[in-house]
């Protein structure tokens, strides 16, 4: 409230919540938005570009989301913030995973080595490296 920057520092070190609100985390973590999830694709190479351009569209809310909440936990340092910044981090990660699971699924090397397109091919590889998603739970948690 009245406190300076330095004392809500002090008296809020960042990740010191944790191990209250792991079960929040948790049932966080699997709540991906159902707008986020990615849908059925065909394994063609215009199944691929569909499903590029709707990752496209819904990574830029997905991060801009995650951003948008780190931000306010870098400029605005309290417990709220900081529950609210680890559980959009974590919503990230799940995101990623989960369309990094359906490129995978979906989306085989020898599928996309008949693609025409060399970015398609390009941007679909990037779409399956996962990155902290790959962690378990309480690692992702760590890390966030």
């Amino acid at each position: 409230t009245g406190a300076s920057s330095s004392e809500r520092v002090k008296s809020a070190p960042r990740g010191t919540f944790i191990p209250a609100l792991f079960p929040f985390l948790t049932s966080q973590l699997a709540a991906l938005k159902p707008e986020w999830i990615p849908g059925d694709y065909p394994m063609t190479e215009a199944g691929a570009e569909s499903f590029v351009s709707d990752y496209n569209s819904t990574a830029e809310e997905v991060f801009y989301f995650s951003t948008e909440a780190s931000w306010n936990y870098n400029t605005n340092l309290t417990d709220h913030n900081s529950q609210l910044q680890v559980s959009a981090s974590l919503e990230e990660q799940a995101f990623t995973e989960a369309w990094g699971q359906k490129a995978k699924a979906t989306f085989s090397d020898s599928l996309m080595e008949s693609f025409t397109n060399p970015d398609l091919k390009k941007i679909i590889s990037k779409i399956n490296v996962l990155g902290p998603a790959n962690l378990p739970t309480a690692e992702r948690e760590r890390v966030s």
